[in-house]
């Protein structure tokens, strides 16, 4: 199977096992009292799979070399467009909702406020962007900024994740939140350099599908609505790219870009006009 497939497969399977794993330590380690959480077997698993899996995307990601950045922003599969243009809306969603929620909550923290109207505006880019994607339509200026947005929000958002348990002296009871998190503004970042025609491409592939394989245990703490379906939406984008980064590394190459119609027909036209002064 191809490493453009078979990684970010990987990366969803482990989340899966990741959240059953996370569940069994919250039923067993967790004490309603006291509000700590204790050192039991499944969360040494946990950690454990966790390593595996970084190790196994860091050997899977080697010899992705240098490409151009138009090279790396290029996947002509319908399935990419369809997981893209899925996880963009709902991170989309998430900013909309986490509006309503702060609104109806009476709330006024504006970071908060900031991440979700980021996050709207990135998840509504983003979709833009996976059909731009699909279509192998590339600019310099543009694809960058469109990166960025999503990217800027991921990072408020990241910010507001802390500071809801940042009153919490137990670590374990959010540490995977933060890891997923951290890990989903690094993918996102990466993208942005990669897009500039810097920073590289393996690296930003272990963080997606690190990211991929951790939101799972991190929607297993039971986040509220809003905040679950950032991490959702973040984890079915980063899957499509993903898919998308290691398919220009170790799928077939770009085809050259075909001339449009009327760009063919001009040096036609200037033929036939040289033709007609040389005639008169």
């Amino acid at each position: 199977m191809k490493k453009q497939i078979w990684l970010p497969a990987l990366a969803w399977v482990g989340g899966i096992a990741g959240f059953a794993l996370r569940r069994w330590e919250w039923n067993t380690a967790y004490d309603s009292v006291t509000r700590l959480m204790s050192t039991t077997l499944a969360g040494g698993l946990l950690t454990a799979l966790m390593i595996v899996l970084a190790v196994a995307f860091i050997l899977g990601c080697r010899g992705v070399g240098r490409r151009s950045a138009a090279d790396w922003f290029y996947a002509p599969s319908g399935g990419y467009a369809m997981a893209a243009l899925s996880g963009a809306l709902v991170m989309l969603l998430g900013g909309g909702f986490g509006l309503r929620q702060l609104y109806a909550g009476g709330e006024r923290n504006m970071m908060s406020l900031a991440a979700f109207l980021l996050l709207i505006v990135g998840g509504a880019t983003a979709a833009v962007l996976a059909r731009e994607i699909y279509r192998g339509i590339w600019s310099a200026k543009a694809t960058p900024i469109m990166l960025m947005l999503p990217s800027f929000g991921a990072l408020f958002w990241l910010v507001c994740v802390y500071q809801q348990h940042a009153r919490q002296p137990e670590v374990q009871l959010y540490a995977w939140q933060l890891l997923s998190a951290v890990a989903i503004v690094l993918a996102l970042y990466g993208q942005v350099t990669l897009s500039l025609d810097k920073g590289g491409a393996g690296r930003t592939c272990v963080y997606g599908l690190l990211a991929i394989a951790l939101t799972p245990a991190a929607l297993a703490d039971g986040a509220d609505f809003a905040h679950s379906l950032v991490w959702l939406g973040s984890a079915v984008w980063l899957t499509a790219q993903s898919y998308m980064l290691l398919n220009a590394a170790f799928g077939p190459e770009r085809p050259e870009r075909m001339c449009p119609p009327e760009e063919a027909e001009q040096p036609e036209e200037e033929t036939e006009l040289e033709d007609t002064d040389n005639g008169q």
